[in-house]
């Protein structure tokens, strides 16, 4: 496609093409290339249409996300501010997950408890106007995430059953399945009977399975993140550790050092054993 993005000179279109190469490299955990492409995206959008379009702040969102990833959390909240004061218009689904779902898990670090669920509210609400399938199950999943009741104006779906899920193997349909999917885990996890977690250990190893080999490395980080915090919870610690340990040294070489904190209590634990395991020089 880069012949006809070149002979384009509009920003909105620039800095798309640019944004959905971004992405396309974040999903391989090729971060440098992600930042190379949202920055050239920015620029395009920024020298075609001016600091302050819509364009700039669309590009400088999903920006946001990636700095919000490698630990740069002072540019990332500027930039998801911007994006968030854009409202729900413009951008493809991606950027409206960027300003609204990242955007409220930066607050949460930052202890904003108030914005945190203004911010997944307006997404949910937004969601459900535009009929997004994708940005309500990612909305619903920060929720579970972070330990929330029910959104003010959002209905929270019903969990999806795991004698009745479907399973598309493909596009973004594949996507918001994984998400449903493991909000459903989650749930699961936060009524720990041993039936329960023997489940969510099953289910979240079923999509690490899926995943391994199809190059949607960032995908795959997340099942298996996911699939950390059920062996923990079954009390699997040797197997957690161990999984942990790979998902932590793919983290450390991508730069993506929000990733083992945003898993969750249960992920944290087994990093502390880990981190224990090797201050006793038991190192693997």
């Amino acid at each position: 496609a880069q012949p006809y993005h070149d002979l384009n000179e509009g920003p909105y279109n620039l800095m798309h093409g640019r944004a959905l190469l971004g992405l396309a490299a974040i999903e391989q955990l090729d971060v440098a290339g992600a930042d190379e492409h949202f920055r050239a995206g920015l620029r395009a959008a920024r020298r075609g249409a001016g600091r302050h379009s819509s364009a700039a702040m669309l590009a400088g969102s999903i920006l946001g996300e990636l700095l919000y990833e490698r630990g740069e959390l002072d540019e990332a909240e500027r930039l998801l501010d911007d994006g968030y004061a854009l409202g729900s218009e413009g951008g493809v689904v991606d950027f409206k997950i960027s300003r609204y779902v990242v955007g409220a898990r930066l607050k949460a670090v930052r202890g904003d408890r108030d914005a945190v669920v203004s911010r997944l509210a307006d997404g949910g609400r937004a969601a459900a106007v535009m009929d997004l399938e994708r940005l309500a199950a990612v909305v619903e999943n920060e929720r579970v995430r972070l330990g929330l009741g029910p959104l003010p104006g959002v209905a929270p779906p019903p969990p999806v059953s795991y004698g009745t899920r479907p399973r598309p193997d493909h596009g973004t349909a594949a996507w918001t399945a994984q998400f449903e999917e493991a909000t459903a885990i989650r749930l699961l996890l936060a009524d720990p009977t041993p039936e329960n977690t023997e489940l969510a250990c099953r289910w979240a190893g079923e999509w690490v399975q899926l995943l391994r080999g199809s190059r949607r490395e960032r995908r795959l980080l997340r099942a298996e993140r996911l699939e950390v915090a059920c062996l923990a919870a079954a009390g699997r610690h040797e197997e957690a550790v161990t999984l942990l340990a790979s998902v932590a040294a793919r983290c450390e070489r991508a730069g993506l050092h929000r990733f083992l904190p945003d898993g969750g209590p249960l992920v944290l634990d087994v990093a502390r054993r880990l981190a224990d395991e090797l201050t006793a020089g038991r190192g693997r």
